[in-house]
């Protein structure tokens, strides 16, 4: 067997030391790219998700301050055309109310019982053109109910089902579409901007 002199130990545990280092910084490094490799999607998905949700939150806050604003001119409608019109019409002054007072579902509710009693008098209404009137009395409360809707959806933040109200008021010929195209450009439109 061979004798190796000091230096010769010296120098093979000063390259095994060596060796080894070498290899503990080799698997760091690989460590840091398998984490680096695994977080940067993660970062990704992240930052996309926090971005959806404070651009949601965002028009959110915009279409409730909107409404808020808006809902506070709303108010029962006088019809002198027929008689049922003014109790549909204290009931949409009474919706209008709940909406106010922040009783959503409530409003919500008495909403959907004045819109279907306005389907079901439109109707029974012929169109012989008797009532044509009466007919035109109902088109337009009917279009007031769903302007009240809408700012419904707007203020119990749920601005997805209010943009689709709004988009109907908006294509239709109805008293509100002005206002409807105005909330949307107003809402939706400038929502990217701030």
């Amino acid at each position: 067997m061979k004798k190796h002199d000091e230096s010769e130990i010296d120098d093979m545990i000063n390259l095994a030391i060596e060796h080894d280092a070498e290899r503990s910084h080799q698997e760091r490094l690989a460590r840091r790219r398998k984490i680096t490799l695994w977080a940067i999607p993660v970062i990704l998905a992240l930052s996309a998700v926090g971005y959806v949700i404070v651009k949601h939150q965002r028009l959110v806050e915009r279409g409730y301050d909107t409404a808020t604003m808006l809902i506070g001119g709303a108010s029962s409608l006088d019809n002198p055309f027929y008689p049922e019109a003014e109790d549909i019409s204290s009931s949409l002054g009474a919706a209008a109310a709940l909406v106010k007072s922040g009783s959503y579902t409530a409003a919500k509710d008495s909403l959907d019982i004045l819109t279907t009693r306005i389907d079901t008098e439109l109707a029974f209404d012929g169109d012989d053109g008797s009532n044509e009137q009466r007919r035109l009395s109902l088109l337009s409360l009917k279009d007031e109910a769903q302007w009240c809707r809408a700012l419904l959806m707007l203020k119990s933040k749920r601005p997805r089902k209010a943009r689709v109200i709004l988009e109907s008021i908006s294509a239709s010929e109805g008293q509100h579409a002005d206002e409807a195209r105005g909330l949307l450009d107003e809402v939706w439109e400038n929502s990217s901007t701030k």
